[in-house]
């Protein structure tokens, strides 16, 4: 997916987050599978005291923008009670083991200090799951006549499926994958959903503050790109819905 487009999409969440922020005490902030850095680089930039860290398998291991520590994706290199804010942006979704990793957010986070995860909602797996199929069909038609229908981002996919046998093509193709740990992009679903999140978090014993929608529309197949503005992403998610939420949780002091 083309980083510049990419890169807006997390900008215009940030700002979403930071309405949220504003009102609280905050000064030091642990980014959690901060990527490239943008949203780390933001947050340093309005005064914050930063610290981010990712996986060393991080596809944006080399187009960094901040400094970007890395970890073993379970275990925090930190001490106790260290942060004001944890911070994660489409990445918690990401975690196997989701009770052990929300231990360790507490861990490392104060007493009566806060955690803010953006998640893909139910409306992008959905999309995500429509869009394979248009995707599909894209890709069919193009290759029977012999036409260039499919673009850039969609080029790079067909790339990434030369190294899978016929078998393993035919699988993808007829059940996409899942963007998260879950089991297929069927039951990502309901994993992408308010209600399992929201009982997470309550079995952790997380005070939910507040959730609310990041009031803009996409899918990670990128279509439309960046033809289409923020602006005009944000009057969709009225329509289609908006492809993340925005939890803002406390920890009991």
């Amino acid at each position: 997916m083309d980083e510049n487009y990419l890169r807006e999409l997390r900008k215009y969440e940030l700002e979403k987050v930071m309405e949220l922020l504003y009102p609280l005490k905050i000064t030091n902030i642990l980014d959690i599978g901060a990527g490239a850095g943008w949203q780390a680089k933001m947050f340093s930039e309005k005064g914050y005291l930063v610290t981010a860290i990712d996986v060393k398998e991080s596809i944006y291991s080399n187009s960094r923008v901040f400094n970007v520590e890395l970890y073993d994706g379970e275990h925090f290199p930190f001490n106790r009670e260290m942060f004001d804010l944890i911070f994660s942006s489409h990445s918690l979704m990401y975690v196997k083991e989701q009770i052990s990793f929300q231990e360790e957010i507490m861990r490392v986070l104060r007493p009566g200090g806060y955690a803010v995860h953006i998640i893909p909602s139910v409306g992008y797996a959905l999309w995500n799951l429509i869009y394979h199929y248009v995707f599909l069909i894209k890709m069919i038609i193009a290759v029977i006549s012999k036409s260039s229908l499919l673009f850039g981002h969609e080029q790079s996919i067909i790339q990434r499926t030369k190294k899978f046998t016929l078998k393993e093509k035919i699988i993808k193709a007829l059940i996409p994958h899942a963007l998260s740990k879950q089991d297929n992009c069927f039951t990502q679903i309901f994993y992408f959903s308010r209600y399992y999140w929201k009982n997470l978090f309550n079995r952790k014993g997380w005070v939910i503050k507040e959730i609310k929608s990041s009031a803009i529309y996409c899918s990670g197949y990128g279509f439309f790109g960046k033809r289409l503005s923020n602006n005009q992403r944000h009057i969709l998610s009225y329509l289609f819905g908006s492809s993340s939420n925005i939890y803002l949780l406390k920890k009991p002091q």
